[in-house]
């Protein structure tokens, strides 16, 4: 369970129906008869395991998604924001050790840095411009504090006006940068 306060349903609910988000490709979901947009947390099973859990706002992803191995660990926790990925994402090995932390913008990763043997190579995917408050922030940490990043139930930092500062791509950037933690 993600937050304790939500409305909890298995993604297979009869209660539940979703339709297509033309513009993501993943789902709205609603609920009942009358097509209320569904808020609250749902859950995905797979031979009776939990394979994935996550907030819905208003009929789409919008918060905080927890992926598992099979095994039950954590394989991949993220934010998300209008079906989109947008925030931080963390991604483990099956035995619990951290793996990568990215920096996410609409789907697409901005910043990655892997984890091995107490170093972090960080790679910048795409640089772009005019970007989101919440991602300059988040750019800004440094790779201990995105590596110690908490997840926030609430997502208090997310505001439509982040949708409104992009003006266009930068270039892509495939290089590499190695430091110690």
């Amino acid at each position: 369970m993600i937050n304790k306060n939500n409305i909890r349903l298995s993604e297979t609910d009869p209660k539940l129906f979703s339709v297509e988000d033309t513009n993501t490709g993943l789902l709205i979901f609603y609920i009942g008869e009358g097509k209320e947009l569904f808020t609250g947390e749902l859950y995905e099973e797979f031979n009776g395991q939990i394979v994935s859990e996550y907030e819905v706002k208003n009929g789409r992803k919008e918060g905080i998604q927890k992926d598992y191995f099979q095994s039950g660990e954590l394989e991949e926790i993220s934010e998300w924001r209008g079906n989109l990925k947008y925030g931080i994402s963390k991604v483990y090995e099956e035995q619990g050790r951290l793996e990568s932390v990215s920096t996410v913008w609409n789907n697409d990763y901005i910043k990655i840095i892997e984890v091995l043997e107490k170093k972090v190579f960080e790679k910048k995917i795409i640089k772009k411009e005019n970007l989101p408050k919440k991602i300059i922030f988040l750019l800004s940490l440094s790779d201990q504090e995105l590596l110690d990043y908490s997840f926030n139930e609430k997502n208090e930092f997310y505001s439509e006006q982040d949708n409104n500062n992009f003006n266009g791509w930068g270039v892509v950037d495939n290089k590499y940068t190695i430091r110690d933690i």
